[in-house]
């Protein structure tokens, strides 16, 4: 099986994905859309309000971890040990990756684009679920 490809296609239809954070050993998690853009595949971007508890937290602790939601038409992704960022590219560079999996970002863009920044997960390795028991792990 090709665990690349199948990275590759879960990653880009996908419209959301489960991030873990961790503050004083509390973990969280919280579902977040993101982009993912296949040219530099080992990166994920994801909007978020400016000063939410979830940037807080991130600015406490960097290393954070994924997966992404089952929609049973691709397999899943998950992710750990991966390091976050604040990122230089705003809502606007992001909303049409966004909004092609998630419609509804456009109008959320028009009306709080300015309330919002964009963050990048870096990661190194993946773990690629596909059916029950096959499962690959891909260094990126």
């Amino acid at each position: 099986m090709d665990f690349l490809k199948e990275f590759e296609m879960t990653m880009e239809s996908s419209a959301t994905l489960a991030l873990a954070t961790s503050v004083d050993n509390a973990p969280n998690v919280r579902i977040i859309t993101f982009y993912y853009d296949n040219q530099n595949n080992n990166v994920v971007y994801f909007p978020t309000f400016k000063q939410s508890a979830k940037t807080v937290e991130i600015s406490q602790n960097n290393k954070v971890a994924f997966t992404t939601i089952p929609d049973g038409k691709v397999g899943i992704v998950r992710v750990k040990n991966a390091m976050i960022q604040k990122s230089d590219l705003t809502v606007h560079d992001i909303k049409a990756g966004i909004t092609k999996k998630y419609p509804g970002f456009e109008a959320t863009v028009a009306n709080a684009g300015s309330m919002m920044e964009v963050y990048e997960i870096h990661f190194n390795e993946a773990e690629v679920t596909v059916g029950y028991g096959n499962v690959g792990k891909l260094t990126l």
